[in-house]
C-alpha cells in the first residue's frame, strides 16, 4: 500500500505554499498567493536557467497523487524538487561554508534582479550544499520585483549570515553554538556589544 504524502514539520510558516515528503519525493504546494510568480518563473524559462546554472535544486511541475491528502489537492499548483542525500543546517557549518553560502545567496540575488525576480527573504535554512556546492531550495522565495523596493530580506541577510561571519572574524567566536541557540541568527543590538570597538571603527563594518 502507498503511503500517503506526508507534510515536513519544518516547513509550517509559509503562506505561499509546504513541503510533502511521498514515498521518496519532494513535493511542494503552490498556493493561489505565488502562483503568478511560478508560472512567470517556467514562461520566461528563468527557472531551467537557474536549475541548469546550479543555483536552485531541480524542480519540475507534476500532477497531483490520487491518495493525496485535501491540503495538497486544494493547491493550485503542485512541484517535484530533486532529493538531496544529505540536510545540514547553518549550525553545523563551518565558517568557510557560511561564508560560501553567504556569497551564493548575493549571487543569486544579484542574478534574479537582472531578471525583474527579487528573494522575498534571506534565510540561510534555504540554502543547502550538493557536495561542496551550495544551492538554493525555496523556489518559493523567489517573486516578482517590485519597481523601487528595497530588498525587504537584507536584515535577515545581517541576522543570518552576516552577524554570525563577523562573530568569527572579528571575536574568535565560532558562530555554531549560538545558532543552535538562536535559530533566528544574530541581532545587530547582540554583535555590537560583542564586537570590539577598534573594529566597529573599521569602514567595512561601520558602513553596514
Amino acid at each position: 500500500m502507498t503511503a500517503k504524502p506526508q507534510a515536513d514539520p519544518g516547513s509550517f510558516r509559509d503562506h505561499r505554499g509546504r513541503v510533502f515528503l511521498s514515498n521518496g519525493q519532494i513535493l511542494r504546494t503552490v498556493q493561489d498567493s505565488a502562483v503568478e510568480d511560478v508560472e512567470k518563473l517556467q514562461s520566461t524559462g528563468l527557472m531551467e536557467e537557474l536549475i541548469a546554472r546550479g543555483f536552485l535544486i531541480g524542480t519540475r511541475q507534476v500532477s497531483c497523487p490520487e491518495n493525496a491528502s485535501p491540503e495538497i489537492k486544494s493547491a493550485r499548483l503542485l512541484l517535484e524538487h530533486d532529493c538531496l542525500p544529505f540536510i545540514s543546517y547553518p549550525y553545523e557549518w563551518s565558517f568557510e561554508q557560511l561564508k560560501d553560502a553567504a556569497i551564493f545567496h548575493l549571487d543569486l540575488q544579484l542574478f534574479i534582479l537582472d531578471r525583474d525576480f527579487v528573494l522575498s527573504d534571506a534565510s540561510a535554512y534555504n540554502v543547502q550544499f550538493t557536495g561542496s556546492k551550495p544551492v538554493f531550495i525555496d523556489v518559493l522565495s523567489l517573486r516578482r520585483y517590485r519597481e523601487g523596493e528595497q530588498w525587504v530580506g537584507y536584515a535577515q541577510f545581517c541576522e543570518q549570515f552576516l552577524h554570525p561571519l563577523l562573530l568569527d572574524a572579528y571575536c574568535g567566536v565560532a558562530h555554531n553554538e549560538w545558532l543552535r541557540g538562536s535559530l533566528e541568527g544574530i541581532s545587530a543590538a547582540d554583535i555590537n556589544q560583542l564586537v570590539p570597538i577598534r573594529k566597529r571603527l573599521s569602514p567595512k563594518y561601520f558602513i553596514n
